[in-house]
């Protein structure tokens, strides 16, 4: 199964079963979606996480069946229907023609946005928050920060999900860590509804934020979901994660050496 969701990633293509298509449709990449048996992804022919208007996609799937041309169709369309779905209308991706960003990574400064104040006074408590209505990533009480920018509509983020509660729970139960690495996760392209339905589906300990209109996810360069950021307190990156982490424990050992070295600073 494929896992990432880096926009520098390749899939292989089964060159025949490959129909590159045009579409006016705005997309994630590298999508998994399972219909009959099959895997798809939507994967650009260009080198950017997101497919914008007019430019081709392919759809690779990998199947046991041969297929005639009637059933390959209605496959193709099926896969659009449910692209087209996993976006509203009004928040199609923005302008082509707006600035782009570099894509985040390590040694960048993380671009500045603001988030709203947390809903709840445990998750303001968490993060170390007092009295604000909205707050920037330097405010958060903390060496350590986790930021994880995540789709509603991604089946990668859903798997990563239990992943993410599990290093929540290492950190919460470590005596160093659990007073100075904090996670949150950001929400892209979706309301509160949704980002309330994620949390409490996903039995999410943290506190998660929403890009509704996608901008903060722009200023992070477009990046592949789901996309694990780790950042100081000065808002330098000092790692980013794309795709699913299938080591945690691995992953939380190198929380811990970055918490070390920001101790010895």
């Amino acid at each position: 199964m494929h896992r990432s969701a880096h926009p520098n990633e390749n899939a292989s293509p089964l060159t025949s079963n490959c129909v590159q298509l045009d579409t006016l449709a705005s997309v994630f990449s590298h999508q998994s979606i399972y219909l009959s048996n099959y895997d798809f992804y939507l994967t650009p022919e260009c080198n950017l996480p997101i497919l914008h208007k007019k430019m081709p996609f392919r759809v690779f799937f990998n199947g046991t069946k041969k297929m005639n041309k009637k059933k390959l169709t209605a496959l193709i369309l099926a896969t659009l229907v449910y692209a087209l779905s996993c976006i509203s209308s009004q928040h199609a991706f923005g302008d082509d023609n707006q600035v782009e960003f570099k894509l985040i990574a390590a040694g960048m400064k993380m671009p500045e946005f603001v988030l709203h104040a947390p809903d709840t006074v445990e998750d303001q408590r968490y993060l170390g928050l007092k009295d604000m209505s909205s707050f920037s990533i330097v405010n958060i009480s903390a060496k350590i920060i986790i930021m994880e920018a995540f789709s509603f509509y991604c089946p990668h983020c859903r798997n990563q999900a239990p992943g993410l509660n599990k290093l929540y729970n290492f950190i919460r139960e470590d005596e160093k860590l659990s007073n100075e690495v904090k996670i949150l996760g950001l929400s892209i392209g979706t309301d509160k509804d949704k980002t309330d339905l994620w949390k409490s589906s996903m039995h999410v300990p943290f506190p998660l934020f929403r890009d509704t209109d996608t901008s903060i996810w722009k200023k992070l360069g477009r990046p592949g979901l789901p996309c694990l950021i780790i950042l100081s307190k000065s808002g330098e990156v000092l790692a980013v994660h794309f795709g699913v982490i299938d080591d945690m424990e691995g992953f939380f050992s190198k929380i811990k050496e970055f918490h070390k070295n920001q101790n010895t600073q």
